[in-house]
């Protein structure tokens, strides 16, 4: 059977089916469950292809989720990431997350990790100040809004590229 070549070059464009749903999937020391879950996350990470003769390549990819504006102009700002354990042990020492566990892009295993990665929630902070201030006033920082991210290094990717990094195509 002859081999079927595929060609992958970019696409210039930012499409809705770059934006996806991201599942991590691990489990504690203890052995809990742990799942942290983006939603219309996209990585803006470079696509970065490293060759290495003898070494494992473990790839690290970043995804980044993004506000709908449907719910902001019904005044919804609920952040699109949830955290859920089971977390059963009574012993706080027991619930250290291993580095071990698979990726989901919506609801399909795309690939394993090595070396885990990294879950960051960065809050958009205002400080109003005034005149005399001291320092910061409590009643006048604001929130504005947040940033989640989670960075993945991945033993191998059992999926097409195109669902990794946005504004890519293939074709046969």
């Amino acid at each position: 059977m002859a081999a079927t070549t595929t060609t992958l070059t970019g696409s210039n464009v930012l499409a809705a089916t770059d934006f996806h749903t991201v599942v991590w999937t691990g489990k504690t020391k203890a052995g809990d469950s742990i799942s942290i879950t983006l939603r219309n996350a996209y990585s803006k990470d470079p696509m970065a292809l490293t060759f290495s003769e003898k070494n494992d390549i473990v790839p690290k990819i970043t995804f980044e989720v993004t506000y709908e504006q449907s719910n902001l102009d019904s005044e919804d700002f609920t952040e699109p990431w949830t955290i859920s354990s089971t977390l059963n042990s009574a012993d706080k020492c027991d619930n250290i997350v291993l580095g071990a566990g698979r990726i989901t892009i919506d609801s399909t295993t795309i690939g394993l990790t090595r070396g885990g990665g990294t879950f960051t929630r960065t809050p958009d902070i205002r400080e109003i100040n005034a005149d005399d201030d001291p320092g910061p006033v409590k009643e006048r920082i604001v929130q504005q809004g947040a940033r989640a991210t989670l960075e993945l290094n991945a033993l191998t990717w059992l999926t097409k590229e195109t669902m990794l990094w946005p504004g890519l195509k293939t074709a046969t």
